[in-house]
C-alpha cells in the first residue's frame, strides 16, 4: 500500500507568535521511528570554524509542543572541510529548557561545548571519482556527496571542543536533525535561522502521495509514478518540482535530505512530466528499479527531491512498487 512518511517537516503558523513569517512544523502525528532533518548549504557564508564560533553567528528558534516526548533532542549536525581533501562531519543534541515556548539556539556559542560525535576522513579513500577531482581542484560542487561518505564512516569520535580539535577548518553545510529511530512523539517548531547577517530559510519536506502504474514483466514501458500534494503548502505549487533533483530510492525511516540515503542507492528518472494542473508523473526504467531494490530485498520507496524557487524545500512520498508489478526477474 501508499504510506507516508510519518515525520515530516511542513510549512505552517507560528503557535503563540504569529508575527514570524516562515515557520516549519515538524510532527509524527503519533508516535513515530521516521528522523528527518533539514540541510542548509552554508558556503555563500564563507565561514571559518573560528568566525562560526563567535556568538550569535549562527543561531535559530524553535518551540516544542506539549506533547513531545521527553528528551526528543534537537540535534545540529556542522560539515566542516579540515585539509585540501579532508573533512569531518559533527552532530550534537540539545533538549529544550521548557516546552511550548520559543527559544534560540545559540549553534555558534556550543562549537566549543563537549559531547559532539564526529566522523573524520580523507575523501580520497572514500571517493576517488567526480567528487575527489572537485575538491583536488579547490571547489566543493557536491557537499551531499561528501556528507553521505562521511555517514558511512564507521570510527566516530567525540570531541569536547570543536573549535580546538579542527583550528581554522571551512564550514560547509549545517542540518537540523529531530527524531527517534526506536519510537518518540516528535512536535517542534523551527524559525529564523540567523547565519552572520543573512536571515536563512529553514527547509521543509513536503509529504506527497504517489501511485505506481507501469508494464508487467520485461516490456519495454516505463514504471510511472505519479505525485499529488497531499496538503496545502502555501506558496509551493506540485509544477514547481525541480526535475533534476528528483530521485526513487529503498525506503529508509531516516528521510532525506540526511545524507543517509546514498546516490549509489537511488535513481533518476527517465522523464518528469505534468499531467495536469494537480499532478507529475516522473517515468523510471523497470530494469534499474528492479536491479535497486533488489540490492536491499525491498519493495517500499520513496520518490523524493527538490522544489525550484528561492527557498530550499523538498519532497518525499513513500509507496511501494509492488502495487505496479516489479515484474518477472
Amino acid at each position: 500500500m501508499n504510506g507516508q512518511l510519518t515525520t515530516m517537516t511542513q510549512l505552517a503558523d507560528a503557535p503563540a507568535d504569529m508575527t514570524r513569517e516562515r515557520v516549519v512544523h515538524v510532527t509524527s502525528r503519533g508516535e513515530s521511528s521516521d528522523y528527518v532533518a533539514a540541510g542548509i548549504d552554508l558556503r555563500d557564508a564563507s565561514l571559518t570554524l573560528p568566525a562560526a564560533a563567535e556568538d550569535g553567528t549562527i543561531a535559530y528558534d524553535y518551540y516544542k509542543g506539549s506533547d513531545v516526548t521527553h528528551r526528543v533532542l534537537d540535534e545540529v549536525f556542522v560539515l566542516l572541510r579540515t585539509g585540501p581533501t579532508e573533512f569531518a562531519l559533527a552532530v550534537r543534541g540539545k533538549d529544550a529548557d521548557q516546552p511550548e515556548t520559543w527559544e534560540t539556539r545559540d549553534v555558534s556559542s556550543e562549537l566549543a561545548d563537549d559531547s559532539w560525535l564526529t566522523a573524520q576522513a580523507d575523501i580520497r579513500q572514500l571517493n576517488p571519482g567526480a567528487v575527489q577531482r572537485q575538491i583536488t581542484t579547490g571547489e566543493v560542487d557536491d557537499i551531499e556527496t561528501v556528507a553521505q561518505d562521511l555517514a558511512g564512516v564507521d570510527d566516530l569520535e567525540t570531541v569536547s571542543d570543536l573549535t580546538s580539535q579542527f583550528d581554522d577548518a571551512d564550514v560547509l553545510a549545517m542540518a537540523i536533525g529531530v527524531g527517534a529511530l526506536n519510537g518518540a512523539v516528535t512536535d517542534a517548531y523551527y524559525a529564523d535561522l540567523q547565519v552572520g547577517d543573512t536571515s536563512c530559510p529553514i527547509p521543509a519536506v513536503i509529504p506527497m502521495e504517489v501511485s505506481f502504474s507501469g508494464p508487467q514483466g520485461r516490456g519495454s514501458g516505463r514504471l510511472t509514478a505519479t505525485l499529488s500534494l497531499s496538503i496545502d503548502q502555501a506558496g509551493l505549487n506540485i509544477a514547481d518540482i525541480d526535475a533534476e533533483t528528483a530521485k526513487l530510492a529503498p525506503y529508509t525511516n531516516v528521510a532525506p535530505p540526511v545524507p543517509i540515503v546514498g546516490r549509489q542507492n537511488a535513481i533518476t528518472p527517465d522523464a518528469v512530466s505534468q499531467s495536469d494542473g494537480d499532478r507529475v508523473t516522473l517515468e523510471f526504467v523497470p530494469g534499474q528499479v528492479q536491479q535497486l531494490l533488489a540490492q536491499r530485498d525491498a519493495s517500499q520507496v520513496v520518490v523524493y527531491g527538490a522544489f525550484e524557487g528561492e527557498n530550499p524545500d523538498m519532497f518525499a512520498a513513500v509507496g511501494t512498487v509492488e502495487e505496479a508489478g516489479r515484474g518477472s526477474r
